[in-house]
């Protein structure tokens, strides 16, 4: 007697039962692994797209020299030009001794835009500023960094948004000393506090999409105003918009005179900007709606296909 269990022989539909439900979880694997698969390539695309912002190439200058394929240089007169020299090197910009003129650089390339680059952040060194007259309380002068369109003159104006840091010697009731930190949104502006001395650093962003921008100093703190005893400020702006860049966005840097017969001046011994990848909110949006609903749906046919 055969001592092993006889086992009964499966039937052909018993098989092709067996074979069919193979192939079913099968397929069921291939296309669970296919909806995975395609999720994960929706949203690394997404995300591609919504940060395709951050395509600014830094702008790094220690002024060394005056880089003409970086730099175009200009006056209201031609000892007005900005210059580098010394040991250690600086840039210097003396503004004439009429009130009005300006001694400015303006960068070669367009693209420092906020509104299409993500957020710039825009980093000075070594600012000094002063006039060609310490002895009169009228000593008066301004350093400036914007950016925006090349329309007019190279100074804070429409179009544009604008940092300056006005210095001003005083000594009298009718001319107090000033230092203080202005922003001008376009041609409007907007006073951000006084100052306890001139900042030798500063540090400024500007988040296009947000329309909003900050300030970080060294060297000095606020003595007036929202950000009083404090070396940060922030606010928004409105005036200055996208339209205003269409056919491009400049860097500029300058000192502006502000006072009859005393020539201004400042120097700077370094400018640098970066930008920071700001997603579109359509992008950020659709990317957020399309992966919720995806994993919803593959919640819900995955449940369908255990049943």
């Amino acid at each position: 007697m055969n001592s092993r269990a006889h086992l009964a022989p499966v039937s052909p539909v018993s098989r092709n039962h067996m074979k069919g439900n193979y192939n079913i979880m099968n397929n069921n694997i291939s296309q669970t692994s296919w909806l995975w698969r395609s999720l994960a390539m929706c949203t690394i695309s997404l995300a591609s797209v919504a940060m395709t912002q951050a395509a600014l190439t830094p702008l790094s200058d220690p002024f060394d020299t005056l880089d003409t394929a970086t730099w175009t240089a200009s006056g209201t007169a031609s000892a007005n030009i900005p210059f580098v020299s010394g040991t250690p090197a600086l840039l210097r910009m003396n503004a004439n001794t009429t009130n009005g003129d300006y001694s400015a650089l303006t960068s070669v390339r367009d693209d420092f835009n906020p509104f299409a680059n993500g957020s710039l952040q825009i980093s000075l060194s070594g600012i000094t500023l002063g006039t060609n007259n310490y002895n009169t309380a009228y000593a008066r002068s301004t350093f400036y960094v914007a950016i925006g369109n090349t329309t007019g003159t190279p100074i804070p104006a429409a179009g544009r948004l604008s940092l300056t840091i006005d210095w001003q010697k005083g000594g009298t009731a009718t001319n107090p000393a000033t230092r203080a930190l202005h922003l001008f949104d376009g041609g409007t502006d907007l006073t951000i506090g006084g100052l306890s001395d001139i900042p030798t650093d500063v540090v400024w962003s500007i988040d296009g999409q947000a329309k909003t921008w900050s300030v970080v100093l060294t060297g000095a703190t606020f003595t007036s105003g929202s950000f009083a005893e404090k070396d940060t400020a922030s606010g928004s702006f409105s005036n200055f918009t996208a339209a205003d860049v269409t056919a491009g966005s400049h860097l500029f840097l300058g000192t502006k005179a502000n006072a009859y017969g005393m020539r201004a001046w400042s120097t700077l011994d370094g400018v640098s900007v970066t930008a920071t990848a700001v997603p579109e909110p359509s992008s950020a949006v659709l990317l957020v709606g399309l992966v919720s609903a995806g994993l919803a749906g593959a919640h819900i046919w995955q449940k369908r296909n255990r049943r």
